[in-house]
């Protein structure tokens, strides 16, 4: 998004006329999701609040996916925060409702906050569920530093309950190792007293108070049929598909490619469109178009490496195999890469065809800028003989040469 949380100044310009979509999937729709609408800046430079879906509530309700199920919930009908999301912020029993229903009722990976936190005793897996596109594990910036924060209030509300030990962590790829490394610079200092102290271990002092004896009867049960894992030890089941196991499903579909397997393969939706410009979805954290200067940037390079038939930027797989994956449809040519089989470096290798648009890199940029080889590209290739017939202006000696031209498309001028 435009908000930068490091200086926690909005880049966006909200000048008259210019849209403002942000927290609004415009591929989430009804009955899914809240319509995104036209919300648009005026001349003051301000979009009224009640078109946009950012975060309101006791625990922050963002998104137009998410205000409408909440809505249905809390107010019998879709439509009532799609048409008024800043109800969220402005009445209490919405703001509290807010948040309660996303702890109870919204689910990830199979599992809710509420189940995280009182049935698996994983602090990790609630921050999962509520943030963990941003910070299971953190990308960097201001979330790394706000994985630490929480951290640290964490530890000072269980210091203040005096509780002998935290919850678990790991449902959160990188928190434990956050929480180390925060331990040992000082930055979470409320979390020194518990560290190695168990996470997630219980003793239960309380005893339930005694009454007169009941005779009941008892009933034999048959025994409890143990579920097997969705996924391998190691491996999480995608939400929209639990055959697909990986380490992490939080990038899927976030917009930057992950180029190998298990990701980007036919179960997980080649990571969840994310390796094809032509599914790649624009209105993800990564959004399909970061740039080497962006605030994403030192996270690149980032390509398309596509391997799905359906599309039209599609490389063969087998025989694109050894190399670097994410540096096809970077916008750097790649000489070693540009063959039919790597789809001529995803493009990168002719001006007509580099996309300036999803490329990591300025198209052209580099010492082998472009050298087009695709034969879309390449018009005619003509053959000149010359031969040692005498020629008007004869030369001292008579020599026979076979030279090709290649004569490759200019692009018509633009306006």
């Amino acid at each position: 998004g435009s908000f930068d949380w490091g200086t926690h100044k909005c880049s966006h310009s909200l000048a008259s006329g210019v849209g403002f979509s942000e927290y609004c999937q415009s591929t989430s729709k009804p009955p899914e999701a809240c319509s995104c609408g036209t919300a648009q800046g005026s001349g003051d430079g301000y979009v009224p609040a009640k078109e946009m879906f950012f975060g309101r509530g006791a625990i922050q309700l963002s998104w137009n996916y998410n205000y409408r199920g909440a809505s249905t919930a809390l107010t019998g009908s879709p439509e009532t925060f799609c048409e008024d999301p800043d109800l969220v912020a402005t009445e209490e029993k919405y703001a509290w409702g807010a948040g309660l229903f996303f702890w109870m009722e919204h689910t990830k990976e199979g599992t809710t906050s509420h189940t995280e936190c009182l049935k698996n005793y994983n602090f990790g897996g609630t921050l999962n569920n509520i943030n963990g596109g941003l910070e299971c594990p953190a990308h960097g910036g201001w979330h790394a530093e706000a994985v630490k924060l929480r951290l640290n209030r964490y530890c000072r509300a269980a210091k203040v309950l005096g509780l002998p030990n935290l919850l678990k962590i790991d449902g959160c790829a990188g928190l434990d190792d956050k929480f180390h490394s925060c331990v040992g610079d000082g930055s979470c200092s409320e979390c020194s007293d518990f560290f190695d102290k168990n996470p997630g271990e219980h003793t239960y002092s309380y005893s339930p108070p005694v009454s007169s004896p009941v005779t009941t009867s008892v009933v034999d049960q048959p025994a409890a049929i143990e579920e097997k894992p969705l996924c391998p030890q190691g491996l999480f089941p995608w939400e929209k598909n639990p055959s697909c196991c990986v380490p992490n499903p939080n990038f899927i579909g976030d917009g930057a490619c992950d180029p190998d397997a298990p990701y980007n393969t036919e179960e997980c939706g080649y990571d969840g469109g994310d390796c094809c410009k032509g599914t790649c979805d624009s209105g993800s954290i990564f959004g399909c178009t970061t740039k080497k200067e962006s605030q994403f940037g030192d996270y690149g390079p980032f390509g398309f490496y596509c391997v799905d038939p359906s599309q039209e930027d599609s490389i063969v797989r087998n025989v694109c195999a050894d190399v670097e994956k994410d540096r096809i449809g970077d916008g750097m040519c790649n000489p070693e890469y540009n063959t039919a089989g790597c789809n001529y470096d995803g493009g990168d290798c002719c001006e007509e065809s580099c996309d300036t648009i999803h490329s990591f890199y300025q198209c052209g940029l580099g010492a082998g800028s472009f050298d087009c080889r695709d034969p879309a590209f390449v018009k005619e290739v003509e053959t000149i003989k010359q031969t040692s017939k005498p020629s008007p202006m004869p030369t001292d000696k008579s020599v026979s040469v076979e030279t090709t031209v290649v004569v490759t498309s200019t692009p018509a001028p633009t306006k």
